[in-house]
């Protein structure tokens, strides 16, 4: 073991790396940021519960959500709050954010049904509201459009400014991040079991069978030569190609 860091509390979720630094929450709403050896650069506390992970945008900002206020919470490179914005649900999941030369936007879902798109002031450019609980992150195309599962069993892929580009009927909840590959297929897992494949039309490509041992609320890893890797709630490990 190179180092250890002790916070007291549950950390729910993954830490998330950027320019040598880890950033990661405590259950009890803390953002911490260390550097490369196990240092506290600082922590900052957005509320009373965070589910999941920050993400990282333009010069170091950093963004979380607080599920106990409802809020995505920006805070810039020092630990320094910037911004609260408040949305109608919990938000359980870690944000989104897509970096460009006009600013950061940030995407998220809520308990509500709702994804929001939110920009670098902290206001609401729009929201989409599908018909279940959206639970998993986001993921962006190469051509910007937004794709998330939702609890009703659909895929939504939306266009960039917020509408509807199509819907894939996967006949079973979509709890978990998805993963695009570079040819901008679709991957994600489901609560029956299946990691599923789509591919950029919305069209289906592979149902990819974990033979009934388990079912999948996390997140695909894509590994090099199309290898799809993924955590059963078994605590399995599960590998495709």
């Amino acid at each position: 073991m190179k180092w250890h860091y002790t916070t007291g509390q549950p950390i729910n979720a993954a830490p998330v790396i950027d320019a040598g630094n880890i950033y990661f929450a405590t259950q009890d709403g803390n953002v911490i940021s260390l550097d490369g050896t196990g240092g506290l650069n600082w922590q900052h506390s957005v509320g009373t519960l965070v589910f999941g992970s920050p993400a990282i945008g333009s010069n170091g900002a950093v963004y979380v959500c607080n599920v106990s206020d409802n809020q995505l919470v920006s805070l810039d490179a020092s630990g320094n709050e910037n911004w609260r914005f408040t949305g109608a649900d919990n938000a359980i999941a870690a944000p989104t954010v897509k970096r460009s030369g006009a600013g950061d936007t940030i995407y998220f879902g809520t308990t509500g049904n709702r994804m929001y798109c939110v920009d670098a002031s902290g206001s609401e450019v729009w929201h989409y509201d599908a018909t279940g609980v959206i639970y998993g992150s986001a993921a962006i195309g190469s051509d910007g459009a937004i794709y998330f599962g939702s609890q009703d069993g659909y895929l939504y892929a939306l266009e960039p400014a917020g509408t509807l580009r199509w819907s894939f009927n996967n006949f079973a909840a979509i709890d978990g991040p998805l993963a695009i590959d570079s040819a901008g297929f679709i991957y994600f897992g489901d609560t029956d079991g299946y990691l599923d494949v789509v591919k950029p039309d919305g069209s289906d490509y592979a149902w990819l069978d974990a033979l009934g041992d388990t079912f999948f609320d996390g997140g695909p890893a894509i590994g090099p030569n199309k290898s799809v890797y993924i955590v059963g709630a078994n605590g399995a490990v599960y590998g495709f190609h």
